[in-house]
């Protein structure tokens, strides 16, 4: 895979299928980070990393949000 988050990227392969799409979410702007890409707020640290980590695991069934 083209980023080194190895916690992301196993949930997302899981859930979107191919590493393909994984880069491809990385890199497309999504309206839960204010229409930037989901790698623009990874980078930017602090409680925006926190939020994509969050955003990812709250699509997963197994996650319970505190």
């Amino acid at each position: 895979m083209k980023y080194p988050y190895p916690a992301l990227n196993m949930y997302l392969k899981s859930m979107l299928g191919s590493t393909d799409l994984v880069n491809r979410w990385y890199e497309s702007p999504n309206r839960a980070f204010d229409s930037r890409t989901p790698l623009e707020w990874i980078e930017a640290g602090g409680d925006t990393r926190a939020k994509v980590y969050k955003y990812v695991l709250a699509q997963t069934h197994d996650y319970i949000p505190q």
